[in-house]
């Protein structure tokens, strides 16, 4: 955790998507994900790769 904020560092496994990666390591650090507000900020493609994942993870729109 770094300023109160959790973060995922990882690298890609054989047949690992990026999105799968993101999806795991923010269910492993926040459990309850599906019932919180989801802030993305970052370039277009990390932001492409968190939405998916959030998707992925069943976070309602509305909380994103």
């Amino acid at each position: 955790m770094r300023d109160g904020a959790p973060y995922v560092v990882s690298e890609l496994l054989e047949g690992q998507t990026l999105r799968e990666i993101c999806a795991a390591g923010l269910a492993a650090l926040v459990p309850d994900i599906a019932d919180r507000t989801l802030y993305v900020c970052g370039p277009p493609g990390f932001a492409a790769v968190v939405l998916g994942a959030a998707k992925d993870l069943g976070i309602p729109r509305h909380r994103i």
